[in-house]
């Protein structure tokens, strides 16, 4: 009744999940800006992986809608630490040359 599915689509989702999981175990231990683009791009590989690998039926678009999600905080996470870091860069009294923001 319950069997492990084999296929590409499983090994694929796998894969990638222990990829996520493992950067992310990595992010307790010390944060790093490699580990969200690691998340970034596990995140985008499930969005293409679809049509690389032929999946057909509902496993493309639940691997595409997943690998959306983990793109988009993935971003967010890099948006918000380069936004805290120009912050606190312009705070530390840092001068910036002429025109630059």
């Amino acid at each position: 009744m319950y069997e492990f599915d084999t296929s590409i689509h499983s090994q694929n989702a796998l894969a990638t999940g222990i990829v996520v999981t493992s950067l992310s175990i990595a992010s307790f231990v010390g944060f790093a800006a490699w580990e969200e683009w690691g998340n970034l791009m596990a995140g985008l590989w499930l969005v293409v992986s679809p049509w690389i690998l032929n999946f057909n039926g509902s496993t493309k678009w639940y691997q595409v809608a997943i690998g959306i999600v983990i793109a988009a905080l993935a971003k967010n996470e890099l948006w918000f630490r380069s936004a805290a870091v120009r912050k606190s860069s312009n705070e530390s009294g840092a001068t910036m040359a002429p025109g630059t923001r």
